[in-house]
């Protein structure tokens, strides 16, 4: 798989950045948050190389991930800052009063909040990097993934308290490993040595228990954590099996090979259509939400063709810090 691209992954990148947008424009879609965020550090897990060295491999992260990082969220701010100048009564995040350029040092991201997978993201590929090169074992790296489901609901109360979205990345760790031990299967490759005829049942098993867990209701914390890793697991394997069969949808692949873009803009459309539409237009939420959406990925297939033609060295299509050929 390392050597291979896989045809369906750009679909299945469009799928996850789409179910973002819909999440943050209000749109209820019921279980959504068992897909949502576990597919997209599954998929980033299943892409995992380790490059020509720690150095290397640290340039890479920093031109792909850190660099998007810090020039969106440096003109978000920017941003944040004019509109609290010269248009104070509106209402931006309720979240805080004031928003800090250093807010993400202590895990406070109020405004262009997407962003924070970034960092995340960043972090989670450097903690599995070391583990690697500290020739773990299978075992090791696995206990260490049980340890972050076991220790999630333990550190939630101190989510604040994490510097960079620490919280974030102990709890989706465990599917960024995931993807990295598919990674090493053949499942979703096309070679499977799985016949069509048991892919299919494999995948209906899976949609299957997939809806039969997610109703189920847990009477804890503790319990409705493991539930939760269970669940995301279940579904986010059976919408990959059946995203495979697919192989390729033409506005959402598109959408998936630049969801950097996406994920790093989007903020920045439907923040604004949300507040103008719903002054505007005498609608209720539910549609309102439903018609932020849609525009709003009308909008980013503009705003993507901007990006690629003008901002190419920051949304990862271009290296800004030049690396050795692999």
């Amino acid at each position: 798989m390392s050597s291979q691209r896989i045809e369906f992954i750009d679909l299945a990148k469009g799928v996850c950045i789409i179910l973002v947008v819909l999440s943050h424009c209000h749109v209820n879609i019921p279980f959504l948050n068992y897909i949502r965020m576990p597919l997209y550090y599954l998929l980033s897990g299943l892409f995992f190389k380790q490059y020509e060295g720690f150095i290397g491999f640290t340039i890479r992260k920093v031109n792909k991930i850190l660099i998007p990082f810090l020039f969106f969220y440096t003109v978000s701010f920017l941003l944040y800052k004019v509109i609290s100048i010269y248009a104070p009564g509106i209402k931006i995040n309720s979240a805080v009063e004031q928003f800090y350029y250093l807010d993400p040092l202590y895990s406070r991201l109020c405004f262009n909040n997407p962003l924070w997978f970034l960092i995340s993201l960043f972090t989670v590929n450097i903690i599995f990097y070391v583990l690697q090169i500290a020739k773990c074992r299978k075992w090791i790296i696995g206990a260490f993934a049980i340890i972050c489901v076991v220790a999630s609901p333990l550190l939630k109360p101190f989510e604040m308290q994490l510097p960079l979205y620490l919280y974030k990345t102990i709890h989706f760790f465990p599917f960024f490993y995931l993807g990295y031990l598919l990674k090493k299967s053949n499942l979703l490759l096309e070679s499977t040595t799985l016949s069509l005829n048991k892919e299919i049942a494999l995948t209906i098993v899976l949609t299957v228990l997939f809806f039969a867990t997610a109703i189920i209701e847990t009477p804890s914390t503790r319990a409705n954590n493991i539930k939760f890793y269970i669940v995301a697991a279940i579904g986010v394997l059976a919408l990959l099996m059946v995203l495979k069969r697919i192989k390729y949808l033409p506005i959402v692949s598109y959408f998936g090979r630049y969801s950097i873009i996406i994920l790093c803009t989007s903020y920045l459309v439907y923040s604004p259509l949300q507040v103008i539409l719903h002054k505007l237009i005498n609608i209720s939420e539910a549609t309102g939400n439903w018609i932020v959406f849609f525009v709003s990925l009308i909008v980013e297939y503009i705003v993507i063709l901007w990006c690629l033609k003008w901002l190419p060295h920051v949304t990862a299509q271009k290296d800004v810090i030049p690396v050795k050929p692999r």
